[in-house]
């Protein structure tokens, strides 16, 4: 399908920093310096302690570090990077890894994707435990995460401050992956012993929204008793409001469907020609608040061989989002809701080479303005507790039990429509611009008189008042131990085991009559008193000659006035039932009822080595991984209007070898190979509309007794994602802070997860 869509965002930010300021400054240090100062010089020279000046280079050169001294291919970003970047989010730091891209949502990077593969492939730790963040979207395409992926938005980047991408796998690194396995961790006290301070701020001004965001991030850390123990904590704010504006097709059509044109004999082959299925101009208002903070406690007793440490991470992310569209509706609708049948083609132009129907007049078309509004919420909570003991100089343990919990809700969702019917005059035209085109809507938008409320008796199609919210909670708890003994001064062999639960819960309520319409306006309500103005619309788009900048839209609040549509009730007139209804009686919400529960039991053994051949620097790790997978899944099929609850389980067993090389033929040249078996489990949910629950084993089967029915089933047995994955990277560090590398990789996936007809 081809969609158009053009946006404009233009910003203009203001930054006042007051930077990462070391406060590290003891008073007799102070007094020290004082004396110094006053001491009279009795040479030309003076000697002073070194000066360190830490930045960004300074930084980049650790993240090479980190790079070069792996066996496999890791690539890494450290704090100072994080601090010096102007990003909004974490999801935007990650960006800058090499190999990584990011998935924007409302101008705003979200989730990512590593080497081609989308996070549904990817794995993300946030101090050493797994963990899923869930968020609504903030743009057009609304939708919530019920999936695997990681949206990476919940987070400020100022809370972290060392990020890893491990794109090979080893058999120590937990199984899950076929991109990459993301780890992130915050600040801890022992990172820098003593007092530590940092307080950063910046204001930034969005010309489009015509509105100002703030964020700040402060941390502050100490360690006490001789560095035995430290506190470290961590907070970061910001707001930020944002406007999309632009035009969208919503995915062109054939114009065969849905019952093909009133005279659609004029079209020369109607199955071949395409139309833009709801052409729209959209104006979109976004506000967002997010709060994140860590708490880090670590303690070694008597600096001995134990080392305890404690992990908080909360993070809230708070927004709201209201829609406005303009639109043309009758070209995605059939004759039952006087749609496309009703429509008369006057006159048009076919692209040729791609028979799209790139202009247009039609009459007897629909006219729809609409207003939706979400708030979305979503709470991160994390906990970790490690530690860390060396019995001897030769063998060390460490273990580690965590709980991660993403709750998201979407508790407030309502929209609504007007209408204007049966327009004549209405045209489209995209000659002059492909993604821009010239509209006439046939009569005067911004006329409140223009436009009316279809009540639920009325004709088709009837306005509407849609109402809904979502709710989505994943939670993690994992734990961990693992051994390590240096066989020699080149050799270390290494155990572990592990065990995590995964669980997944889905709920959804929904008005019941969503699809049945709106109620009519009570007696003597004029339309003017229900709606407002939505105008200045498209100053930054360079829109066509002519094109419309202001509209009437639904003005939410007033029609919550006139039909009291949030008080969750029947208020008893025509199209007044405003429950919010989820299994008990509303079979279009059972689709989003769901639990899954994963239990996954590993172990596995590895030895690393790092000695050199014939001079030659050699290092590398090979090892195997075995896992085992125990799945339980409920949900709730439809069977005669009637929720009826659906369990199944399932497991299997993975055995996951791994081998990493490196060399170093010649100084600062390196060599790296590596090959493994991975695994990543199949989705939970597929994003959909209706979405479809693939663990769920559920039945759905759509408009019993139409002439075309459709059904979907969920499945409990379905098989991970497997492949044989192979590496090949060469790097050369030829000046300092600096890199040039080639990385080839090749991977050949099994068991492909399907969604079949």
């Amino acid at each position: 399908m081809i969609q158009r869509h053009k946006f404009a965002r233009h910003a203009l930010v203001a930054t006042a920093s007051l930077g990462a300021l070391a406060l590290a400054m003891m008073a007799h240090d102070a007094a020290a310096q004082t004396a110094e100062v006053a001491a009279p010089q009795t040479d030309d020279t003076a000697e002073v302690d070194d000066i360190v000046v830490t930045g960004f280079r300074a930084s980049l050169q650790n993240s090479l570090n980190i790079k070069r001294r792996e066996a496999g291919v890791v690539d890494a970003i450290s704090a100072e990077d994080i601090a010096d970047f102007p990003d909004t989010n974490l999801a935007e730091s990650i960006q800058r890894i090499p190999g990584v891209s990011i998935d924007r949502d409302a101008g705003e990077g979200r989730s990512i994707t590593v080497r081609g593969l989308s996070s549904e492939f990817t794995r993300t730790r946030i101090n050493g435990i797994e963990a899923q963040a869930s968020t609504g979207a903030t743009d057009s395409s609304g939708g919530v995460n019920r999936g695997r992926g990681f949206d990476f938005n919940v987070f400020a980047s100022e809370l972290f401050n060392n990020i890893t991408v491990r794109k090979t796998a080893s058999a120590e690194t937990e199984e899950g992956s076929l991109g990459a396995t993301v780890d992130l961790r915050t600040s801890r006290p022992f990172d820098k012993m003593g007092f530590q301070g940092a307080l950063s701020g910046q204001y930034g001004y969005n010309d489009l929204s015509q509105d100002w965001s703030p964020r700040f991030a402060g941390l502050i850390s100490n360690t006490w008793a001789d560095d035995q123990i430290g506190a470290l904590f961590s907070i970061a704010y910001s707001e930020r409001d944002s406007l999309e504006e632009g035009f969208s097709s919503v995915r062109w059509g054939p114009a065969s469907a849905d019952g093909g044109f009133q005279n659609g004999a004029v079209l020369p082959n109607a199955a071949r020609t395409y139309h833009p299925r709801i052409p729209r101009y959209g104006s979109l208002e976004h506000s967002q608040e997010r709060l994140g903070a860590t708490l880090s406690v670590q303690a070694r007793p008597g600096n001995g061989p134990t080392l305890f440490t404690m992990d908080m991470l909360y993070s809230k992310l708070d927004s709201t989002r209201s829609e406005n569209f303009l639109q043309a509706w009758s070209l995605s609708r059939g004759a039952d809701q006087g749609g496309k049948p009703q429509v008369d083609i006057m006159s048009f132009e076919i692209d040729p080479d791609t028979g799209e129907m790139i202009y247009a007049q039609l009459d007897d078309m629909d006219i729809r303005s609409e207003q939706r509004f979400d708030e979305l919420e979503t709470e991160f909570k994390q906990m970790t507790f490690g530690v860390e003991h060396e019995f001897s100089d030769r063998l060390r343990f460490d273990g580690l039990i965590g709980r991660a919990e993403s709750s998201f809700a979407n508790p407030v969702q309502v929209s609504a429509i007007i209408d204007r019917q049966n327009v004549d005059g209405y045209s489209y035209d995209f000659r002059q611009n492909r993604n821009l085109p010239a509209i006439n809507w046939g009569f005067n938008v911004a006329d409140p008189t223009q436009w009316s409320v279809v009540g639920p008796t009325g004709a088709q199609p009837r306005s509407e008042l849609r109402i809904s919210s979502n709710f989505q909670e994943n939670v993690y708890t994992t734990g961990e131990a693992n051994l390590a003994f240096d066989v020699s001064d080149w050799l270390t062999l290494k155990a572990g085991v592990s065990r995590k639960e995964y669980e997944s819960s889905s709920r959804a309520f929904a008005r019941p009559n969503n699809a049945n319409g709106s109620p009519a306006l009570p007696a003597g309500t004029s339309m003017a008193s229900v709606t407002n103005l939505l105008s200045g619309f498209g100053r930054n788009l360079d829109l066509p000659s002519g094109a419309a900048t202001s509209w009437v839209r639904p003005d939410l609040a007033a029609l919550q006035t006139v039909w009291n549509y949030n008080c969750n009730c029947d208020t008893g007139v025509a199209g007044g039932d405003f429950r919010l209804i989820g299994l008990n009686g509303n079979p279009s919400t059972y689709g989003n009822w769901r639990d899954v529960t994963e239990t996954d039991t590993g172990a596995y053994v590895q030895a690393d080595w790092d000695t050199e051949i014939m001079g030659v620097p050699f290092r590398g790790n090979v090892g195997v991984r075995q896992v085992k997978t125990e799945v339980d899944a409920l949900g709730y099929s439809n069977v005669g209007g009637v929720a009826t609850p659906v369990r199944g389980e399932n497991e299997y067993d993975d055995t996951l070898p791994s081998l990493n090389v490196s060399i170093e033929p010649m100084k600062d040249l390196i060599v790296r190979v590596g090959a493994a078996k991975v695994m990543a489990r199949p989705p939970v949910t597929v994003m959909a509309r209706p979405p479809v629950t693939s663990l769920v084993p559920v039945f759905t089967l759509s408009a019993a007794g139409a002439a075309t029915n459709t059904a979907s089933l969920g499945n409990v047995e379905l098989e991970p994602y497997r492949a044989t994955t192979y590496d090949l990277s060469v790097e050369y560090y030829f000046a300092p802070e600096a890199l040039l590398s080639f990385a080839y990789f090749y991977k050949d996936i099994s068991t492909y997860v399907q969604t079949t007809t």
